[in-house]
């Protein structure tokens, strides 16, 4: 049996297939610029194979987004499902969010 995706890698691969699709590119042209095959490409925005960081920062680019873009909403997800026991989104540091004048290691 094969295991659920980690809904981390779902919620990745769903904001790069819709940054792709809002900005008119296809899959075989953003796989191409990634250096990597639309098969892994399609199982990336899946959540099944998970994107290194260099590929999400060339998507970035490509798109003309930060790459927080990826992450954003990423914490109410995870409270909703209670990933790693977080009930409470207070103990959540927003890495991304630029008015944070704490680093998550003060």
């Amino acid at each position: 049996m094969k295991p659920e995706p980690n809904p981390i890698d779902v919620h990745i691969g769903q904001q790069v297939c819709a940054l792709r699709t809002a900005r008119s590119i296809g899959q075989e042209t953003l796989a191409r610029r990634l250096t990597m095959s639309n098969y892994c490409l399609d199982q990336c925005e899946k959540g099944n194979n998970r994107f290194m960081s260099h590929q999400l920062h060339k998507v970035a680019e490509i798109t003309g987004v930060t790459i927080c873009y990826f992450f954003e909403g990423i914490e109410d997800e995870l409270l909703a499902l209670g990933e790693n026991g977080v009930n409470d989104k207070t103990v959540m540091t927003p890495f991304c969010d630029k008015r944070s004048t704490t680093t998550p290691f003060d």
